[in-house]
């Protein structure tokens, strides 16, 4: 920090200390900031001090260490975890990777500064694949908090899932449904729906769960959904939902709850989803306070992945479901067409070229639904309709 010693000076202007740090993370990997270790060595001038990281704005990133009046420095720790300090993960999760991380520090008397390091702890995740439009319906896989810990109960997180598969399958009918619960510290972490296509079967399998352990093996819950088999008759697209009612807490294989370890546990567990071609976003469901919300925020996107297009990488609140149902029917419900063939025999009548033939197509199930037309003149060929949702279709000529 200089020779001697820096100093922060709160009576005499600058009256913070500026200090560049060097930005140890890895350039072109995305990881989610979960923790940092920072020491700072420093000493009052007087009596006690208190002293704290800041912005470069003033705004403190972390709460107030202090020094008591020793005849050297002293070497103290600002914790930064689940639980702590969670303003600094933030700060720093939103800077782009660069050479330095601009850092204030700032106290409430004259205080020498001898050294500071700043140790970074995060998780690496992944980008998941992007959804092509392929005119069909999806396989979506939930994940599900059936823990007792969270803002929510897990009634209401039951019925926004089924909010989900009801905006789903109202314009992507066919989409198969397979849902994996988690909760508890004891075998068995994690139980399976198998795959359903019935939304009447998926509302019965939510109903018939019980909330009964506060413990949240996210990762395991994961790990299990991507272990699955896939359904009778798969689609091509497949994206995986993970509805996280509250912080995840036990790492794959572990009994003992950790927040630092749960999280890098779930995450590395959504990278291994992405790597075996699950599309994956996350939805906030409760308002926990058990730890810090930049925190979670972090965990929550390395959960989702990178933010790619459509609803990859997507992180919502229950509100934005119908938005993420919009997000899936654009990027793969899209691309569809209906092709109609009209042959016209004259045998052995001569042809009228004033003569024409209308085929028109509407939604087989919606008697309100207009008929959408198409005309050929009287040798036929071919009608084509663009852009339709998947589903079955009434045809009149």
């Amino acid at each position: 920090m200089g020779e001697p010693y820096s100093l922060i000076d709160p009576y005499s202007p600058p009256d913070q200390l500026s200090v560049l740090v060097e930005d140890g993370r890895p350039a072109g990997i995305e990881v989610a900031l979960l923790g940092a270790e920072v020491q700072l060595s420093a000493r009052p001038v007087s009596s006690l001090t208190k002293v704290a990281l800041a912005r470069p704005n003033g705004n403190r990133l972390t709460d107030w260490v202090s020094y008591e009046a020793v005849p050297g420095f002293v070497a103290k720790p600002f914790t930064v975890d689940a639980l702590n300090n969670g303003a600094l993960l933030a700060y720093v999760q939103s800077l782009a990777v660069g050479p330095v991380i601009p850092i204030n520090l700032t106290a409430d008397g004259i205080t020498q500064v001898d050294w500071l390091t700043l140790t970074l702890q995060g998780e690496p995740f992944t980008a998941g694949p992007t959804l092509a439009a392929t005119c069909s319906a999806a396989d979506m896989s939930i994940v599900l908090d059936a823990s007792t810990t969270g803002g929510t109960d897990l009634s209401t997180r039951a019925a926004q899932v089924m909010e989900l598969v009801n905006l789903v399958e109202a314009t992507m009918p066919g989409t198969n449904w397979h849902v994996t619960a988690y909760q508890g510290s004891v075998a068995p972490l994690t139980t399976s729906s198998g795959w359903m296509a019935d939304p009447a079967f998926v509302a019965a399998w939510l109903a018939s769960l019980e909330a009964t352990s506060p413990e949240r093996p996210m990762a395991d819950g994961i790990a299990a959904a991507v272990a699955a088999p896939a359904p009778a008759a798969p689609n091509s697209a497949k994206l995986m939902v993970v509805f996280n009612n509250s912080a995840p807490d036990l790492a794959v294989g572990a009994d003992t709850p950790d927040y630092q370890n749960g999280a890098a546990s779930a995450i590395e567990q959504a990278n291994s989803a992405r790597a075996a071609g699950w599309a994956t976003a996350a939805v906030n469901t409760g308002t926990t306070t058990d730890v810090s919300s930049e925190w979670l925020a972090n965990v929550t996107r390395g959960i989702a992945g990178e933010d790619v297009a459509g609803p990859s990488g997507d992180v919502l609140a229950p509100s934005g479901l119908e938005t993420l149902a919009q997000d899936l029917h654009s990027a793969v419900g899209t691309g569809c067409s209906l092709e109609i063939t009209k042959t016209v025999d004259w045998g052995d009548v001569t042809p009228n070229p004033a003569q024409t033939f209308t085929v028109c197509v509407r939604d087989a199930y919606d008697e309100q639904a207009p008929w959408d037309c198409r005309t050929v003149d009287h040798d036929g060929g071919l009608l084509i309709w663009e852009v339709l949702p998947p589903g079955d279709y009434l045809v009149q000529e």
